[in-house]
């Protein structure tokens, strides 16, 4: 019931508790108690920070742009012939299209550089620099940036040295050496491919003769010299056409087919062709009118132009005389009698055309399987002798090549100096050290707390007794401070219970703690109110209000005090903090 009586007092200050955050000011709170502490050792480290600053010696910086072509170094070669659809080239044949990535770190290896290292250590060696302990790897790593511009092929070198006079000739001996190394580098390419392309030369050549022999030992074998399945498009097998489309016997012709089966067919519809044309000349009559027809179905040859030279001596006379004149009844014999022989001879034809077509499809009758295989191996020459033909050419590009003067990558820049130093940054080592100086006064303050053991943080406090803070009093708010313990003095009259005190814990300020013992002395009952933290041993006590002043009593003082508390079976209600 007592602690109900003092939540008045403890509202009055609630919400403007609750606007702290209580972390951050504990923090702060930290910082402000160890500031000297702080301050000092940052103060400290910052001045050793800036002399050694100014102890380091100056480091200067050059570079150069050059041009990784690697495209034109792995181009060796035209594009090949289409095969299938795809297309190579020797680059893709030999490998040369290296990663961009795989070059910069053949460029920055000290197999590479090694020459221009040598040529660093001489020059600080007679200026009387030390470097017997400078070794290649920790110079590339530490003297030394190559990186590639990004989305190009541009590389970008960089080289430091606190040696000034230096950098400018360390520059050029490296744009010389990677000149030098893309020349190499391209002869070495060409030499490899025409090694690589004579060895292929040379095996398709045998290649390409074991497949043409193997073609003509099968078509020997079954007799496929009259199979001809390497025609082009261009090509064709003689034939018939219908009866009204035959002008002459070289027309005779059919599309080339690729398959035998079709090509069978083909014969086949030519022989049916071929015999009603014969059918169709034998059944006109040697005296019937459509004798003449067959002028438009036969060959033009010396009877056809016989004939015309008839038809039109009997078109003049015609004109001139009469129907039954002599000179015209005898033309008209002549061309009668011409008719018949065109007829005979133009049967005579048709017969040895039907009885090639019959022999040549009689020629061309093989299993599917002889057909195909022969197919097979004859594609299988033109694909080789194509791939022959591809290598051969590559070979003449590559001695061309080989002819001319291997073209070094282009620099984009000459070797520059920088008119100013690069280091050491001054600024940047200072606030480095004054960073290092803050984190090890902090860290040094946090030992000293911790080693002490006082007694700073309102929460663990609150923690270890297992109650609320009521009011935190501030030296420097003192009528505020005078209106909150007036308040809690008249609570304490109304109350007016002996049995509740409040307990001062050791060493508070005096001045203080009279202060605050006055207010609470004009208590109606006159009884003690606060007593010293000693008599809790002695008096009988139901509930108490812990006073203690912040940093001026260990965390294990208070644990001590709270288990003798627990021990009476006294009620904490609350507790007073006086802040300094």
């Amino acid at each position: 019931m007592e602690k109900e009586n003092f939540d008045k007092a403890i509202d009055i200050y609630e919400e403007e508790s609750n606007l702290y955050d209580f972390e951050l000011s504990q923090t702060f709170n930290f910082f402000r108690r160890n500031k000297l502490i702080i301050i000092s050792i940052t103060f400290i480290a910052t001045l050793i920070g800036a002399v050694y600053s100014l102890s380091i010696k100056k480091s200067w910086e050059g570079q150069f742009k050059i041009v990784l072509d690697l495209q034109n170094d792995s181009k060796s070669s035209p594009t090949l012939p289409d095969f299938g659809g795809f297309s190579r080239s020797l680059a893709n044949l030999s490998g040369l299209n290296k990663n961009l990535n795989t070059e910069i770190e053949i460029l920055k290896s000290p197999s590479t550089l090694m020459p221009i290292f040598k040529y660093v250590i001489e020059e600080k060696s007679k200026l009387g620099e030390k470097t017997n302990k400078l070794k290649i790897n920790n110079w590339i790593d530490k003297n030394l940036k190559i990186k590639l511009k990004k989305n190009t092929s541009v590389l970008n070198v960089i080289y430091q040295d606190n040696n000034k006079a230096l950098i400018e000739n360390v520059l050029n001996k490296i744009s010389n050496k990677y000149q030098k190394y893309s020349s190499i580098k391209k002869q070495n390419n060409l030499n490899n491919n025409e090694v690589f392309l004579k060895n292929e030369i040379s095996k398709y050549k045998k290649i390409s003769t074991n497949s043409y022999k193997a073609a003509e030992k099968h078509a020997l074998k079954y007799d496929l010299s009259k199979v001809n399945l390497l025609q082009s498009s261009s090509e064709s097998i003689p034939s018939l056409s219908s009866i009204n489309m035959i002008n002459k016997p070289n027309n005779l012709v059919v599309e080339n087919f690729s398959k035998t089966n079709e090509t069978l067919l083909s014969i086949s519809d030519q022989l049916k062709n071929i015999n009603g044309i014969i059918n169709y000349v034998e059944g006109i009559d040697n005296q019937s009118p459509q004798l003449e027809n067959i002028i438009n179905l036969g060959p033009n040859n010396e009877l056809y132009e016989q004939i015309e030279y008839i038809d039109l001596k009997l078109s003049k006379y015609k004109s001139i005389l009469r129907d039954d004149d002599d000179d015209i009844k005898d033309l008209e014999r002549a061309k009668r009698i011409l008719l018949i022989s065109f007829k005979g001879k133009f049967l005579s034809y048709l017969e040895g055309e039907k009885a090639r077509l019959s022999s040549l499809k009689d020629s061309i009758k093989r299993p599917t399987e002889v057909l195909l295989k022969y197919k097979e191996l004859k594609e299988e020459v033109k694909r080789d002798q194509r791939t022959l033909n591809a290598l051969e050419e590559e070979l003449r590009f590559v001695l061309l090549e080989k002819a001319r003067s291997p073209k070094p990558w282009a620099l984009i820049t000459n070797a520059t100096l920088l008119d100013y130093p690069v280091a050491p940054n001054k600024k940047r080592i200072t606030f480095l050290f004054f960073l290092l100086g803050t984190t090890l006064g902090t860290i040094f303050a946090l030992i000293i707390e911790k080693r002490e053991d006082l007694a700073f943080e309102n929460k663990r406090i609150e923690s270890i007794f297992n109650t609320k803070l009521i009011y935190e009093i501030n030296t420097e708010e003192k009528e505020k401070n005078k209106k909150f313990l007036n308040t809690l003095s008249n609570s304490f009259n109304l109350i007016n219970n002996k049995e509740t005190k409040i307990i001062s814990i050791k060493n508070i300020d005096k001045q203080y703690l009279n202060s605050i013992m006055l207010i609470f002395n004009d208590l109606k009952n006159k009884t003690e109110t606060i007593i010293n933290d000693k008599l809790i041993y002695d008096q009988k006590i139901n509930s108490v209000i812990i006073l203690l002043q912040s940093g001026s009593v260990e965390y294990s003082y208070l644990e001590e005090i709270k288990n003798i508390l627990d021990i009476k079976k006294v009620t904490i209600l609350g507790l007073l903090i006086l802040k300094k």
